[in-house]
């Protein structure tokens, strides 16, 4: 991971990353008239946000169940640090595991699940409910998607 050149971002770098962090696709010349600057001082600009690692890569956002993937679950389990190994492996190694959190308390992981049926999900709970405690939760909506907290969070930049 590439190290910050500098410990901080200016009201420009945080508007830039707001505004991409709603449209990841927008264009310089687009970014560029929302920040005041021209396109090609915009694009150097996202240019140095990429080196320094503040901007990871670009994502779409999907429609998982126009994909055929209507069940979309959380599963928390908490594991005995002895099976921490042999559970990211049973994680790498399950197509429906999508993304893995580490986190402290009872729990020891938070998995995002995406499967095409009830059936499907259940086979996943079993392979990885032999390492621990587990406890599955169906996401019904996302009234709150991250990208919009996040750049929430970032705060104002006028």
């Amino acid at each position: 991971m590439t190290q910050p050149k500098r410990n901080f971002l200016d009201s420009i770098d945080r508007k830039l990353v707001k505004l991409l962090l709603k449209d990841g696709r927008a264009s310089f010349k687009t970014l560029a008239a929302e920040v005041g600057l021209t396109a090609p001082a915009c694009a150097e600009r996202v240019r140095r946000l990429r080196e320094e690692g503040v901007i990871k890569g670009y994502r779409a956002d999907v429609d998982w169940n126009l994909l055929g993937l209507p069940i979309n679950a959380l599963i928390r389990i908490g594991a005995a640090a002895e099976h921490g190994k042999g559970l990211l492996k049973a994680f790498r190694d399950t197509p429906n595991v999508i993304e893995v959190l580490r986190v402290t308390g009872s729990d020891s992981y938070v998995v995002h699940i995406l499967a095409r049926s009830s059936e499907e999900l259940e086979t996943v709970i079993d392979k990885i409910g032999s390492f621990g405690v587990v406890n599955t939760s169906l996401v019904l909506s996302t009234p709150l998607p991250a990208s919009e907290r996040v750049a929430n969070t970032l705060g104002s930049t006028d």
